[in-house]
């Protein structure tokens, strides 16, 4: 398991490279580079997908840890935690991250302009979903 992370982190690493140099318009033509042109366009779809499967894991990845480090009811009081609470919110944080730096590649293959408002709005809505949804 350990192995798949640490592929699955160099392979996000690659495509968000690829995605760097398709944001900064450095794609070579179809016709000079074919392969190249085919890699860098299928790079921000694979960088979505890893992103979102990583973002799900942690999700997972923290959930078994809470669920690790609840301590026990007895009738007689709660006990200490044997383990120190690992905390994944860095990791979440990346996932996200590289969510929507995939998402700004995608747009700009479409050729949209903007691309930071629309990225900035995309934010702004789910941080306004999330504090709805805690509070109602």
């Amino acid at each position: 398991m350990i192995f798949r992370a640490w592929i699955s982190m160099i392979v996000m690493g690659v495509c968000a490279w690829s995605v760097w140099v398709g944001l900064n318009e450095k794609i070579p033509p179809y016709d000079y580079a074919p392969f190249m042109f085919v890699f860098h366009w299928a790079t921000p779809w694979l960088l979505l997908i890893l992103a979102a499967k990583s973002w799900y894991r942690v999700y997972i990845w923290g959930r078994m840890l809470q669920a690790k480090q609840t301590p026990p009811i007895l009738s007689r009081g709660l006990s200490t935690q044997a383990h120190k609470q690992t905390n994944t919110a860095l990791l979440k944080f990346a996932s996200q991250t590289l969510f929507l730096f995939a998402l700004a590649g995608i747009l700009n293959q479409f050729s949209i302009d903007h691309i930071e408002w629309w990225i900035a709005s995309i934010i702004a809505c789910f941080y306004l979903l999330k504090k709805s949804s805690r509070a109602g």
